[in-house]
């Protein structure tokens, strides 16, 4: 081998072996453990560690898959072009640093800077100067909506210890995740979370999405969507993960239901419903606003071409499903034959009394289950069935889990 390429392979060699290094520091290996690791292997690990910020930016290696549909070398290079840009601008500004892959897995950018005697330029500036670069070098490398993204850069500053490399650098990573709260390009720090974020209580959440349902039932679009439209600032400055993932499970079951009653198929459910799925709440919101719209239209009209019959027959189960109501019951209160009664529901709701009486029973169950401590056996008789065993079949073949689980994970 020829020396410029012994040369170039272990200046690779030594980049590498310093990138390893550098994130097991982070993720919280003393400093004199990885000196005395580095110099048993012939290498030498050099780090000043008296005043330092820690900063994560740019997109992971899952972020970018799932956005741009790009491969691992398309990543890298962007990654590459990145990172320059970052180490000249960070020269300019008279800070020392290391700017290397987080994670060798996902491969978000990490910094340590280290402000020598000339820096000028306040941290928070450099982060924010540092979030729009990232920002437009991904605009100049792909094309997508830009509008579909953004890139948070998460700011923990003005550490002075060692030990405390590994607590900043989760607490950052904490921060860059809070990036699904956000759509613009910015910088996360803890005094802005911490100013910005209002608490979203669960019980004031299931009050909320009680009358998100009760207006999608009704086919209230004009309810429905002010009720939807509200509830996304609570959970946008909720900064909560839980929260977000609580009310879009809710949603969806809202959303099951209400095809289920109305016989609609689920054909008004999105495709894809889940967090990982999103780069933000903001665009999450946006995808399930058109379905619920459609689904409140589509209501709206089945209901104005229901009979009085049925419209008679929906009504009674509302109001009297925790009785143990019969379908003869029904009928005879609206004083037409079971048969008669049973050929026209059928046909305007597509579905059977019984099975409409199951829906309800059901749904109320879930908001008792997630809304109160009752035991289950008096859930039971709450919403008109005496057996336990039996509306636990029920409950399972219905939602594909048990009522005990179900509560459980609301919990």
């Amino acid at each position: 081998m020829e020396k410029g390429s012994r040369e170039a392979l272990l200046q690779a060699s030594n980049s590498f072996f310093r990138i390893f290094h550098l994130n097991h520091l982070l993720y919280g290996e003393s400093i004199d453990y990885i000196r005395e690791f580095a110099r048993e292997n012939g290498e030498r690990f050099e780090i000043d560690l008296s005043q330092f910020h820690i900063l994560l930016t740019g997109w992971s290696f899952s972020e970018f898959s799932s956005l741009t549909g790009g491969d691992t070398r398309s990543f890298v290079q962007n990654y590459v072009k990145a990172r320059y840009r970052i180490r000249s601008y960070l020269m300019d500004c008279g800070y020392d640093h290391e700017v290397f892959p987080y994670d060798m897995r996902e491969r978000r950018i990490a910094i340590l800077a280290f402000p020598s005697s000339d820096a000028v330029t306040p941290i928070d500036t450099v982060a924010q100067n540092i979030a729009q670069m990232v920002y437009e070098t991904y605009c100049e490398e792909f094309s997508f909506d830009p509008t579909h993204f953004q890139n948070v850069t998460a700011l923990v500053a003005h550490q002075q210890q060692e030990e405390r490399i590994a607590p900043a650098a989760q607490q950052c990573e904490s921060l860059r995740n809070l990036a699904f709260f956000k759509m613009e390009t910015t910088v996360m720090t803890q005094q802005r979370i911490a100013a910005e974020r209002t608490v979203f209580p669960l019980n004031e959440l299931y009050d909320h999405l009680e009358q998100l349902q009760d207006a999608i039932m009704a086919g209230n679009e004009q309810l429905c969507l002010h009720l939807f439209d509200t509830l996304f600032p609570k959970i946008k400055n909720s900064f909560d993960i839980q929260i977000c993932s609580s009310a879009l499970n809710e949603i969806i079951k809202i959303i099951s239901q209400c095809c289920d009653t109305f016989d609609l198929n689920n054909q008004f459910h999105p495709d894809s419903l889940a967090l990982c799925h999103y780069p933000s709440l903001e665009l999450l919101w946006k995808s399930l606003r058109p379905g619920l719209t459609a689904l409140c239209q589509e209501i709206q009209t089945r209901e104005k071409h229901l009979s009085f019959i049925t419209q008679k027959a929906i009504h009674i189960m509302k109001r009297q499903y925790s009785q143990g109501i019969t379908q003869n019951e029904i009928a005879a209160e609206i004083g037409i034959s079971s048969a008669h009664l049973s050929r026209t529901f059928n046909r305007e709701m597509g579905l059977s009394i019984p099975k409409y009486l199951t829906g309800l029973k059901m749904e109320n169950a879930c908001l008792l289950l997630g809304k109160t401590d009752k035991k289950i056996q008096e859930i039971c008789s709450l919403v008109g069935i005496s057996n336990a065993q039996y509306f636990s079949r029920v409950f399972l073949k219905h939602y594909g889990i048990s009522p005990h689980d179900y509560r459980k994970e609301l919990q």
